[in-house]
């Protein structure tokens, strides 16, 4: 999954201009048009005290974000993109995701549309293990 040099670095450089993204430690590994994958590094503050797993809010907000980067690697390329936003996102938590290592999350574009866009994306751990499934609906925006 690789897309040309310039297009990636742009969506990086985006994405560390989300003061969020940057809080969290989320990082662009690679895109192709379509897809994404995203890699977040757990640190203790983002793990739950009780069980040392990483905290649902954060498995959500990663799967929001390599859904969006998704559709972002997809839309940005049409004239009229004017952005995009979030209206519904559904997340199952399979299991718990490990207090250490990284977790990998791939977005996938189901479909594209004229003014909303439908989006996949899953959250493993670095040994492969899927932790949470989940699917957006997001509003485009154009101008």
């Amino acid at each position: 999954m690789v897309r040309s040099q310039d297009v990636t670095e742009s969506i990086c450089d985006f994405w560390e201009s989300i003061p969020f993204s940057r809080h969290l430690g989320i990082r662009v590994e690679e895109m192709a048009e379509g897809r994404s994958r995203l890699r977040l590094s757990v640190k203790p503050e983002l793990c739950n005290l009780a069980s040392s797993s990483v905290h649902g809010g954060v498995l959500s907000s990663l799967v929001d974000a390599a859904a969006g980067a998704a559709l972002l690697s997809m839309a940005q390329g049409q004239a009229d993109y004017a952005g995009q936003t979030t209206v519904e996102l559904n997340v199952s938590y399979l299991s718990a995701a490990p207090g250490r290592g990284d977790l990998v999350a791939e977005g996938n574009v189901l479909r594209l549309g004229r003014t909303l866009a439908v989006v996949e994306a899953e959250v493993r751990t670095d040994e492969g293990e899927l932790v949470v499934k989940g699917r957006g609906t997001f509003k485009v925006w154009r101008s």
